[in-house]
Formats: structure tokens, C-alpha cells, sequence
């Protein structure tokens, strides 16, 4: 009974991990040296099948390499910026809307 239990519970596991697609992110950060370009980033991203990436700096470098790859970009905050953005949503979304507006979103 308690092999059938654990036979059971496998292919639980097993079918409800196959059965939803979930997409992986990742961080991508600036602080480094000898950093490979944001093209060569956005192909090793695509080559792995990642579809969303986190950045903590708005580099239009990278943005524009982003743009049209079809990975979605959340742009984090750091915290010292965290009280500014809170008191001032206009500013934030000023901010923001100036920082993409030239991007290829497709």
C-alpha cells in the first residue's frame, strides 16, 4: 500500500509539473566588469527560453536591445528611491512614460 501511495504521488507531481507552462525571469544587474553587451544578453535570454528580466537602472542600452524581443521588463526600484515615488505619483509616472516612450515595445 505504501509503494502504491508513493507511486501515486509521483505521478501526481510529474503530471501537474507538465501540465502549466511557467516562465522564468531573471535579474539583470550592472555592477560587473567585462559585462557582455545587452545584445549578447537579450540573445543568451532568448537562446534559454527566458521571458521576463528585472532591471534596477533604466539603461536605454539595454532597453533598446529589450525592445521587440518579445521578454517582458519589469523596471525595479531601489529603495532610496522608494519614499520619492511614493509621494509624487505624477512624477513617477512622468518619469517612467520619458523613459520608454522611444522604446520598440512589440
Amino acid at each position: 500500500m505504501e509503494r502504491l501511495c508513493v507511486l501515486l504521488f509521483t505521478i501526481a507531481c510529474i503530471l501537474s509539473t507538465n501540465s502549466c507552462a511557467r516562465a522564468i525571469g531573471v535579474n539583470y544587474g550592472f555592477l560587473g566588469d567585462n559585462l557582455p553587451t545587452p545584445a549578447n544578453v537579450v540573445a543568451l535570454l532568448k537562446s534559454r527560453n527566458i521571458q521576463k528580466i528585472r532591471i534596477f537602472n533604466p539603461n536605454l542600452d539595454v532597453l533598446t536591445a529589450l525592445g521587440g524581443s518579445g521578454i517582458e521588463v519589469i523596471l525595479g526600484v531601489r529603495n532610496e528611491n522608494l519614499e520619492e515615488l511614493a509621494s509624487d505619483a505624477i512624477a513617477a509616472a512622468d518619469g517612467s512614460t520619458s523613459t520608454f516612450h522611444h522604446i520598440n515595445h512589440q
